[in-house]
């Protein structure tokens, strides 16, 4: 049996660091998410027949937050 602690593993603090690294990147994915939900044609039903019609809104939802981004 290894009586090490967890602590004098070399891949503990690997897996630590890489831990926070994705914790801070789900955070920022939700953030973008509900900031690009704000502009109210993503969230509701689209029932618009024109083709690439909700590929447009999505960028128009992603460009306006980006902007409310840069410029808050």
């Amino acid at each position: 049996m290894d009586n090490r602690t967890k602590y004098e593993y070399p891949d503990f603090f690997l897996f630590l660091n890489l831990y926070f690294f994705f914790r801070d990147c789900e955070t920022r994915v939700e953030h973008a998410i509900a900031g690009i939900k704000r502009l109210g044609c993503m969230t509701q039903i689209l029932r618009n027949r024109r083709p690439f019609i909700d590929d447009t809104f999505l960028l128009l939802s992603a460009g306006l937050w980006n902007f409310h981004l840069r410029t808050a």
